[in-house]
């Protein structure tokens, strides 16, 4: 069985947050200082931007296929091209991931701060081919505060 790399996720995060980082700047430059915080809406303009281009391959194994705006949570739907579950040891890919996602949402970023005050969680799901759940992670702003 083949190990995958979850730095090649970095490239969506990526996009994602400069979607976020475009809005912030719009915000900050042309709003009043009461109006600075990204909303709701902000999310939903963003990802909406964000779907029309979907899927989007990040490399030969994976795309990211969809992303939801639900409540309070973002989800990130990921797709592997390649391989179905059972070929996949699902554990050490899970726990490579998620340790990689929550560096990536606990950082210091002003971006990520914004989404972790709002009250943000962050989903992900990764499919198999076949479009087979492998796994799902969570990651809520409490998380960061342990480490």
């Amino acid at each position: 069985m083949q190990y995958i790399s979850p730095m090649r996720k970095t490239k969506t995060v990526l996009i994602f947050l400069a979607l976020f980082l475009v809005i912030y700047f719009i915000k900050t430059t042309f709003f009043k200082e009461s109006e600075h915080t990204i909303t709701h809406k902000d999310y939903a303009t963003a990802i909406a931007l964000l779907n029309e281009k979907l899927p989007i391959q990040l490399d030969s194994e994976t795309e990211l296929r969809n992303v939801q705006l639900q409540d309070s949570s973002i989800q990130y739907t990921y797709g592997l091209l390649t391989k179905q579950k059972l070929e996949i040891k699902v554990a050490e890919l899970q726990k490579a991931f998620r340790k990689e996602i929550l560096k990536t949402y606990c950082a210091n970023s002003d971006i990520m701060i914004a989404f972790r005050d709002s009250g943000y969680t962050a989903k992900y799901v990764y499919l198999d081919r076949d479009s087979q759940e492998i796994f799902s992670t969570e990651i809520t702003p409490k998380e960061c505060n342990s480490l």
